[in-house]
Formats: structure tokens, C-alpha cells, sequence
């Protein structure tokens, strides 16, 4: 089921830094669950980069202030909260803060209002996960936090 979540493969091409090409992030998540809406933006930033910091260790990151409920990350297009996250990042400045996130010397939180996600991402391949389904979905919810 969660088969979303495991890492990505690396491509490689010739013409283009590695850090400017998405796929080649490694990719992180932390999983669980959660009594009620999943859909939660964490106010305190400085708590999500302890979390980060505390799962992947002392590195460059991006990462997305919002925890969602899986059917909330992958829009029909296939990108992720995440990929949309780094397009955010890579645009700023033409790629120059992503080469230092990249590099380890930066990391980054981008607040998931900026991306447009809560009505774009609601799209899921099936329903397992939905509570009429499956009752102990109503009461426990999943919920992913994606780095």
C-alpha cells in the first residue's frame, strides 16, 4: 500500500546538475496516525526542522509545513506536495538555493498555502483508506509528513 513511499531512483543526465533535476532527491517520510483531519499545517517551524533534523540527520532539506492524509499527495499529474515544494524553491533564484540545499550548507520549509495543494491533491488510485470502507479509518487516520 505504501509503496508510494519508498525511495525514488536516481537519474543521472549529462547536461543538467544533478540537484536541479527532482528525482534525484532523496525522499523521506514519516508515516502514522491520527485522530481526525489529517490536513494539519504545523505552526511551530522550528519544531519541523528538529523532526527533520532527528530523521535524516544533519543535511539539506526541503521540506513541506503540513502533515496530509495520503490520498492528499500525489495530484493527477503525479507530482507530489514535495515536487511541487522544490519547484517553489528552484524558481526563486534559477536554482542557486537548491544547490546549497543540495550541497548541505541550507535547508528549507515551504508553507503548503503558498502551493495550491488542498484542492489540486485529491486523488487516490483506490479506496482503502476511506473511513465508510474500512471503519477503523474514521477513527484512525493516516497521515504522511513528507521531507
Amino acid at each position: 500500500m505504501f509503496n508510494i513511499f519508498k525511495k525514488k531512483p536516481k537519474a543521472q543526465t549529462e547536461d543538467k546538475n544533478p540537484f536541479e533535476i527532482p528525482s534525484n532527491w532523496e525522499h523521506n517520510y514519516i508515516y502514522g496516525f491520527i485522530g481526525g483531519n489529517p490536513y494539519q499545517t504545523i505552526s511551530d517551524l522550528n519544531a519541523v526542522v528538529e523532526i527533520i533534523k532527528n530523521t535524516v540527520g544533519q543535511r539539506g532539506f526541503i521540506a513541506v509545513d503540513t502533515i496530509f492524509h495520503p490520498y492528499n499527495l500525489v495530484n493527477h499529474k503525479g507530482a507530489t506536495a514535495w515536487d511541487l515544494a522544490w519547484f517553489k524553491v528552484f524558481v526563486q533564484d534559477n536554482g542557486k538555493f537548491i544547490q546549497e540545499i543540495g550541497d548541505n550548507k541550507n535547508a528549507t520549509v515551504v508553507k503548503a498555502k503558498t502551493l495550491n495543494l488542498k484542492d489540486n491533491f485529491r486523488i487516490w488510485p483506490n479506496d482503502d483508506l476511506n473511513p465508510e470502507k474500512n471503519e477503523q479509518y474514521s477513527k484512525y487516520v493516516p497521515f504522511v509528513f513528507h521531507i
